[in-house]
């Protein structure tokens, strides 16, 4: 069996980052420890350019590749994490990096790793995997379904919280 890789923690920094780019659609491939996202698109109004006398005009944006390598990992959680120190309410599920937590979650759950993601929509995310058997398998994940994983582990979590808070302090 392989090391347990904490894929919720991995892919929600990664949807942090790109949803701080504003990114609609993307593959995301796994090569060891290292992720690499491509083809990373928005639904803006101008394409990205070096310089910003250079943009012009597009139905949508495209960024340049991006690599995120387990350093970057590391400081993208530690700057998500003092960003959610701040009580802001409760956590959107439907964003784009809590819905990555969810699958990641969905892929450590099921004993897999994680070889590639596509999100080329609002509707879902397809998710290739390789299973413990060595087979390669590929799923389609419905937003609605990480959406319910998302809130089940909210609420496992909730629940946690409480037993903690309710635990009489020792002397």
């Amino acid at each position: 069996m392989h090391q347990a890789i904490n894929y919720p923690q991995i892919l929600r920094a990664i949807g942090q980052a790109l949803e701080y780019l504003e990114v609609d659609t993307f593959r995301l491939i796994c090569e060891g420890n290292n992720y690499l996202v491509q083809e990373l698109s928005q639904g803006a109004e101008r394409e990205i350019a070096p310089h910003a006398s250079d943009t012009h005009a597009s139905s949508s944006a495209r960024f340049p590749d991006l690599l995120f390598t387990p350093a970057d990992i590391a400081r993208l959680e530690n700057e998500g994490r003092a960003r959610r120190r701040q009580p802001e309410g409760l956590p959107q599920p439907d964003s784009l990096a809590n819905l990555l937590r969810a699958a990641g979650s969905y892929i450590l759950d099921d004993n897999s790793c994680l070889i590639e993601m596509t999100k080329r929509d609002d509707h879902c995310l397809e998710i290739r995997c390789k299973e413990e058997s060595g087979e390669a398998r590929t799923e389609r994940m419905e937003i609605s379904d990480l959406y319910l994983i998302f809130v089940r582990m909210y609420l496992k979590r909730a629940d946690r919280s409480r037993r903690v808070e309710s635990q009489p302090e020792v002397a």
